[in-house]
């Protein structure tokens, strides 16, 4: 009996071992065959059958390979970058996913892992992977390195990918304006392939002359007319003097010239002068001057750059020297997607205040602070620009020594090409440091303003806009709450 047990449980076992033997033989023929028939389909150029095969398989290194490549034809990079990173690395001599990864990491604009993947592939001198080099160099706006690989490639013996270079640089120097040598560059490639799929586009690239250099200058010029339903405040809007609430309309002539050159190594010179005159009906002792003068310098790269303005600005109140302020605020800017950006900046400025009344109430200061903004087009046709900003006064006069903290946003929505209509806010917090004389006691403000505007453009470089703009002002001591109505219709040329 025993031995009957024995041989049965013996056999039992084998027949199990088999059994698994002929499952897992199952499994790997299945898996072989997906595989198989991925390979076929990325032939044949289905991919959609390629990635329904190999989907739920388990990872491999071709399966990783021929899925990241179906992933990266049907242009989805989130799904297709890690595995092609993962086949580049199995086999770094694998042409078509070095191209595949390349193209995918220059579409995502992620030009540092591109250089980086280059750098590790064999026979990267190869023309095929100059070709990535010189649209990674197109990319990055750097002229010197795309003349000269593209001018390389240019000369490629591979007939077809030389023309393939000819036409990615007559592109290039289409849109940067070098038509001459966009046409030498046509008719070069011309010479060497009349038969060609591209010669056909090569014969379209026209002879024509070179536009001139656009001016680096630019000007404006505007006129509103404003009614002002609480014109007795000062300029800068935190010490209202003489009676509030005297209403009036004034005229406003505004004058703009800006300066912008680019200079070699991605530098760049930048400067503004900026005038802005009032004239009251019948408040004239409140007609105010400002004139504003900006120089500045920086670098502008791909996606990121620096700059560095100074700033001089002068205030006349009635006729009258009313303060001088100058401004230095260092910054940097990051391109978070091509339309949206931010800039982050530091702040230092030293104004000098004629008017004062006693030694206490001397706004002359030295200000510290920065401030982030953010803004860009968040749609082709909706723009966003918001700014929060912290500034610290240190003032003559301890009536005036303060902390500001600001915030601000504005968004504008082209309805057509012409007319478009925004709507923004402002929100300030002020503390002041020391008692306030001669009302000794502690002052505190908070402020809220309204925007609400609208352009139209009526012909070419001309512009009409109106805006609304309410200002509630309220504080611990009573003197210094105001409320502003200010209502513009204006026209502006700019040239």
């Amino acid at each position: 009996m025993y031995s009957v047990d024995r041989y049965i449980r013996v056999n039992l076992a084998r027949v199990n071992i088999f059994i698994l033997g002929l499952a897992l033989a199952q499994v790997g023929f299945c898996q072989e065959s997906s595989l198989n028939a991925a390979m076929q389909a990325h032939a044949e150029r289905d991919w959609n059958t390629v990635i329904q095969l190999l989907m739920a398989a388990p990872a491999a290194a071709d399966r990783d390979r021929l899925l990241g490549l179906a992933y990266y034809q049907l242009q989805q990079p989130d799904q297709a970058l890690p595995l092609l990173k993962q086949a580049a690395e199995n086999n770094p001599t694998d042409n078509e996913v070095n191209a595949a990864l390349l193209s995918s990491l220059i579409a995502e604009r992620d030009f540092a892992s591109a250089k980086a993947t280059l750098a590790h592939i064999p026979g990267n001198n190869d023309d095929r992977y100059q070709l990535f080099s010189a649209r990674i160099a197109s990319a990055e706006g750097d002229r010197r390195a795309v003349d000269k690989l593209y001018l390389g490639l240019l000369q490629s013996e591979d007939a077809e990918l030389a023309q393939e270079a000819a036409a990615e640089y007559i592109e290039y120097l289409q849109q940067n304006r070098r038509y001459q040598e966009a046409y030498a560059i046509a008719q070069q490639a011309i010479r060497r392939s009349p038969d060609s799929f591209l010669s056909y586009r090569f014969r379209q690239v026209g002879e024509v002359r070179d536009e001139p250099q656009q001016s680096p200058w630019s000007f404006a010029l505007g006129y509103r007319l404003e009614y002002d339903d609480n014109v007795a405040l000062l300029p800068d809007g935190l010490a209202p003097t003489g009676t509030q609430d005297e209403e009036d309309f004034r005229h406003v002539v505004t004058a703009d010239a800006i300066y912008q050159r680019k200079l070699g190594g991605n530098w760049m010179l930048f400067a503004e002068g900026r005038g802005t005159q009032s004239v009251h009906h019948q408040a004239s002792e409140f007609n105010f001057t400002r004139l504003n003068g900006l120089l500045g310098t920086g670098q502008s790269f791909n996606r990121w750059g620096w700059r560095l303005p100074a700033e001089v600005s002068h205030d006349r109140f009635d006729g009258d020297s009313f303060s001088t302020t100058v401004t230095v605020s260092p910054g940097a800017y990051l391109r978070v997607s091509d339309s949206l950006y931010t800039h982050v900046y530091g702040r230092y400025a030293k104004s000098d205040f004629d008017l004062v009344a006693f030694p206490e109430d001397d706004r002359s200061a030295e200000v510290y602070g920065g401030g982030a903004l953010f803004g860009g087009n968040l749609t082709r046709q909706w723009t966003l620009r918001s700014i929060v900003e912290y500034l610290d006064y240190d003032a003559d006069g301890s009536n005036w020594d303060r902390e500001e903290i600001q915030a601000y946003t504005y968004t504008e929505y082209n309805f057509t090409p012409k007319w478009s209509a925004g709507a923004g806010a402002r929100y300030t917090d002020i503390n002041f440091d020391n008692l306030n004389v001669p009302f000794l006691t502690e002052r505190a403000d908070e402020s809220w303003e309204y925007y609400l505007s609208s352009t139209y453009q009526v012909a070419q470089g001309w512009y009409l806009r109106g805006q609304l703009t309410y200002v509630d002002h309220q504080s611990s001591i009573a003197a210094f709450d105001y409320q502003r109505f200010v209502a513009s219709v204006g026209v502006s040329w700019r040239f």
